[in-house]
């Protein structure tokens, strides 16, 4: 008798709790979702390229640092921020891993066609088939992200409560490596996940993680002082090992589409899918050593493989050819990113020696806006 009437207590107590944590979450959504308005503080830096940012087409909404580099001069223009303000760069992270992996093939390290069964020890008749350059090009047959039911949860869950998706570790997402199932029929298929393995591939193959290869090969090389990987651990954070900016930088604020503050997205088995944090200064640093030659892996820009739209694809770049995907009148070798908060576009036109990036601390795209900045310099 005691034991069902406690037993009927909890019952009654689980119905009166369910409906307030059903309205607790949906007022949770509703608050994240009501619309504020962005911060709009006065632009700084060169007025002109001011100007063109804010009238043209696919404004940045927010706080933005904007760089223009033609023919070696560099300028800057910002609202909210500068040229040594950083974002979160998002999808941009990627360039990184087709440059590291073309360095490594220069190298002698790898080859385009090293399998992770060599690498990781996956199955052969697997995902152990699947190549770096299958990886570094999107056609690997790997989903955009893990397929599991944990991940997609996450994910789902992550949106409405505004919190950060990608904690996995660097295990955890070679883990989710090993037990995948790609479709290579798919040809080209955008993949986070298969960037985010080939980062970690090339970081086990060097025997470092993958802030220290991109701090060795890249950004110190480059003198990239203010760019870096940010780690779920911001106390460990170091420069030393590429998790943290070897000089003091601020950090721009994101904001979701509604205009409310983000969830920051650190990384670290993700990250070389998307946690790399720069400024529009080191990103004009970038763009003109791969465009003049000087920074590694510049082969990466080479065109491998078909996009299935009329594009190409380098190892991470995509290649959108003179007069379409926007009407540029030249070629562009471009990437874009976005996370919860921030928007990002980096684009060149290396034959005139041309590239645009622009970095907006919101989560709409400017990629219309760094495509007309390009097309209106070739004009």
């Amino acid at each position: 008798m005691g034991f069902s009437t406690r037993t009927n207590g909890a019952h009654r107590t689980r119905r009166r709790r369910i409906p307030w944590v059903i309205a607790a979450a949906a007022i949770a959504i509703l608050l994240v979702a009501a619309p504020r308005a962005l911060p709009a503080a006065a632009p700084t830096g060169d007025r002109d390229l001011a100007s063109r940012i804010i009238d043209g087409p696919g404004a940045p909404a927010g706080d933005f640092a904007v760089a223009s580099l033609e023919q070696g001069e560099v300028q800057f223009a910002g609202r909210g921020a500068d040229e040594n303000t950083a974002f979160e760069l998002g999808s941009i992270s990627k360039v990184f891993g087709g440059l590291l992996l073309a360095d490594a093939i220069d190298r002698g390290e790898v080859t385009a066609k090293t399998t992770l069964a060599a690498i990781f020890g996956y199955p052969a008749d697997g995902p152990g088939g699947i190549t770096l350059g299958q990886l570094a090009t999107h056609t690997s047959g790997l989903p955009r992200l893990p397929a599991t039911a944990g991940f997609i949860a996450g994910s789902v869950l992550s949106q409405f409560a505004n919190t950060n998706p990608y904690t996995q570790s660097v295990q955890d997402v070679i883990e989710l490596g090993r037990t995948a199932h790609p479709d290579p029929a798919h040809g080209f298929r955008y993949s986070n996940f298969g960037a985010a393995l080939l980062g970690q591939a090339l970081a086990r193959v060097t025997g470092t993680s993958y802030p220290e290869l991109v701090a060795q090969r890249i950004t110190g090389p480059l003198s990239m002082d203010h760019t870096w990987v940010q780690p779920l651990d911001a106390e460990s954070a170091s420069p030393a090992d590429g998790t943290a900016p070897r000089l003091a930088t601020p950090m721009a604020t994101g904001h979701l589409k509604s205009g409310h503050v983000a969830a920051e997205w650190p990384m670290e088995g993700f990250a070389p899918a998307g946690g790399i944090r720069s400024t529009a200064a080191d990103l004009a640093l970038l763009a003109r050593a791969v465009m003049d030659g000087s920074a590694p892996g510049t082969g990466s820009l080479d065109p491998v493989t078909g996009d299935g739209q009329g594009g190409q694809v380098g190892l991470a770049w995509m290649i959108t050819p003179a007069g379409t995907g926007g009407g540029s009148s030249e070629e562009v070798i471009w990437h874009n990113g976005m996370t919860a908060g921030f928007a990002t576009y980096l684009g060149l036109q290396p034959n005139e020696h041309r590239a645009v990036v622009v970095l907006s601390g919101a989560a709409r795209s400017v990629d219309e806006a760094g495509l007309a900045l390009l097309d209106e310099g070739s004009r």
